[in-house]
């Protein structure tokens, strides 16, 4: 037996052991969660298994708030981003609505991006017109199955460890894994154009227990000498939904 064949076997075995103690963990009247043990291995299994999940899902919806020190998406630092809300179809297209402050007003606009090219609507006439890239934010690139967050869970967390078992209070019911690490902010950084990181930041991530699907994923960047911290918070549902998405006519 090849060892890819063993490391198949030895996966599949743990997502069937994670299932069924997900089974006993929600179903049993006298859990207690302190009787539930992850150890480091098992996280790092259980992390490994969302990214690939992430990574092959078809299609989501997302919100993507921040709060805190402001993020601007042009050179100029005059627009900062607060809010987005959409849907993503693998592997690089995206439609949604993004929330932002200019000076004297907050607006929202329309973006619609397909692969390294982005339209938005205007500011200030809601026409349709293609941006540049460093007066953008595109989540299309946030959240590329190969080069998106994805990639980062997946080779920049450090001193991942499980915290408990929690619910998120927009899906009522549904328990999921609780854990926290410490994430190397350069790769994040790059594929945001600069809006989050290059430094060591803190990550929280809500999975589910029997499809590994990742619910929320939490992003707290340290105040820069004395500023307040940047927090990111990215929800995700609505897995494997695909909608059509087509470049607007200017």
């Amino acid at each position: 037996m090849t060892s890819e064949s063993i490391n198949r076997i030895r996966n599949l075995l743990s997502a069937i052991s994670l299932v069924i103690l997900a089974c006993g963990i929600f179903s049993g009247e006298d859990f207690s969660p302190e009787e539930l043990v992850i150890d480091s291995v098992e996280a790092n299994e259980i992390v490994t298994n969302s990214v690939e999940r992430m990574q092959d899902i078809l299609g989501f919806h997302f919100v993507i708030d921040r709060s805190g020190a402001p993020e601007f998406i042009d050179p100029e630092e005059t627009i900062s981003f607060t809010r987005a809300e959409g849907n993503f179809v693998a592997p690089n297209m995206v439609t949604a609505t993004i929330r932002v402050i200019l000076p004297g007003f907050v607006t929202e606009v329309d973006v619609v991006s397909i692969g390294d090219t982005q339209w938005q609507t205007n500011y200030l006439t809601g026409e349709w017109q293609e941006l540049a890239p460093e007066y953008s934010f595109n989540p299309s690139i946030l959240f590329h199955p190969e080069t998106g967050i994805q990639s980062a869970l997946a080779n920049d967390l450090l001193d991942l460890e499980f915290v408990d078992i929690e619910e998120i209070d927009e899906l009522p019911g549904l328990p999921l894994y609780l854990f926290k690490a410490a994430i190397i902010g350069t790769r994040t950084y790059t594929m945001t154009y600069g809006m989050i990181g290059p430094d060591k930041m803190t990550v929280q991530l809500w999975i589910a227990p029997d499809s590994f699907e990742l619910y929320r994923l939490t992003i707290v960047e340290p105040g820069i000498e004395g500023a307040e911290d940047t927090n990111w918070q990215l929800d995700f549902w609505d897995f494997d939904q695909v909608i059509e998405i087509v470049p607007p006519i200017p």
